[in-house]
């Protein structure tokens, strides 16, 4: 699975790639991001958005495709888990590297 983001003012009309090869069960597709919305956003609220983003876009073309043994509902599940735990460590900088709060100092 290959995820590539855009981020666009939507006057350009830029249109999602997306590619299903069944024999490889490979799957490419872009998620893509308001421009406009995201702009103003802090650098939290962004991490919020692009996650949210990515879950319900991914979401939405996982449920269109069958992969050969492989549990969408589970991949999906541990997705957001996997997010909302970056979202609850992130400490809220803005410059520099991202850090993070160790486990259970959130």
């Amino acid at each position: 699975m290959a995820v590539l983001f855009m981020c666009r003012d939507p006057e350009i009309k830029f249109r999602r790639r997306v590619q299903f090869r069944r024999a490889k069960a490979e799957l490419y597709t872009d998620v893509m991001l308001d421009l406009p919305t995201i702009l103003p956003l802090s650098m939290k609220e962004k991490m919020h958005y692009v996650s949210c983003e990515l879950f319900q876009q991914l979401s939405e073309q996982l449920s269109k495709r069958k992969f050969k043994d492989f549990d969408h509902i589970r991949f999906l599940g541990d997705l957001e888990n996997w997010l909302e735990g970056i979202e609850e460590r992130y400490d809220g900088r803005t410059t520099g590297p991202w850090r993070y709060a160790p486990d259970g100092e959130a």
